[in-house]
Order: C-alpha cells, then structure tokens, then sequence
C-alpha cells in the first residue's frame, strides 16, 4: 500500500527529497568505507615506511568525520535538490555512480571478511593486495560521487575535504600495494 503524504505517490519519478535522501545514503556509505580503511585496512599494512603516515591519517580522520556531518547538514536544507541533477546525482546519471561504488565496497567488504573474522593481516599480504585493491576502487568511485557533489556546493569546503582525504587514502594504499607486491616479487621499488 502506498502513502499519501509521500511525495513521489502518483509519480513515476521520485521526488526531490526522495533523491537527496538517497544521495545521503551513499554518503553515509563512503563515510562507513573510509572508517573501515582507516580502522582496520590500513593498521594491516602498516610497514616502518608507512608507520609515520598512518598516524597522521589517524590524527585527520575525526575532522574528515566532522565534514561528512556538515556536508549531510547542508544537503538537509533542501537548498541544493534541485541542483543535484544539473551535477549527474539524480536518476539515471546517479545509478552507474552508485552501482561501481556499491560493487566495489561489497568486494572489499567480502575481502576482508574472507579473513574468518580475524584481522586482515593474519591473512597474510595477498589477502590484504586483494582488500586494499577493492577498497582503492571504492574509494574513486565515492570520490567521483563526491566530486560532483562538490560542484553543486561550490565553496562549501566540507565536500573539498572528503574528496582530498580519500585521494590521500588512493594514495596510501597504492604506496602500500607497491611495496607489498615488491617484497612478493623481490623487485626493487
């Protein structure tokens, strides 16, 4: 049974709001896919050459945190709904964003559970290439979504500030890939 008071009832299309809240989800998703990485991906990879780095990441997740709340906050306005579709997060142009960034944290998260429950690194590195190249992809699939939501919210920083930190995540565990598989294949980096 339908509702009344929903307003898509009536329409094929969904509703404005009905879009940002979607929108929304995803970005609860990507928050939930970077705290993961930073959590429990990340400490598995941790080498002496890295060891410095993770810390600084650790010291800067909290206010990455703070902006996925200001940036939910200002989509809660309802100020921007209409110009969500100009950026592509509407519709059909959302669904191909969606769906590489939903397939890509259900590989990850597979990985990682592929590990019996136990951490990542008792797995050894192969399991942890693995999680970490699906997290990678993750990652750029929920920065292309938050990129475009940058262009709609212009000068709010807080989006800026999500897409900076992932591209630094991309980085990291690019770094850590590499010299993961050097150590396996014995070639110098």
């Amino acid at each position: 049974m339908t509702n009344p008071d929903s307003p898509t009832t009536g329409s094929g299309e969904p509703s404005a709001e009905d879009q940002r809240h979607e929108l929304q989800g995803l970005l609860g998703e990507y928050h939930g896919l970077l705290t993961t990485i930073v959590q429990q991906l990340l400490p598995a990879g941790q080498d002496e050459e890295t060891m410095d780095l993770l810390v600084d990441i650790n010291s800067a997740f909290p206010g990455v945190s703070i902006s996925f709340g200001e940036v939910q906050g200002e989509l809660n306005t309802g100020i921007h709904d209409d110009g969500l579709g100009r950026v592509a997060l509407t519709s059909e142009q959302l669904k191909p964003k969606k769906r590489g960034f939903r397939f890509n944290c259900s590989r990850f998260y597979g990985a990682i559970s592929d590990s019996s429950g136990a951490n990542v690194a008792s797995q050894g590195r192969f399991n942890f290439i693995r999680a970490a190249k699906h997290a990678i992809r993750g990652v750029k699939w929920g920065n292309i979504i938050v990129g475009s939501l940058t262009k709609e919210l212009l000068k709010f920083k807080g989006a800026e500030v999500i897409r900076e930190f992932g591209e630094v995540i991309v980085t990291t565990l690019e770094q850590i890939v590499e010299n993961k598989e050097s150590k396996v294949t014995g070639e110098a980096r």
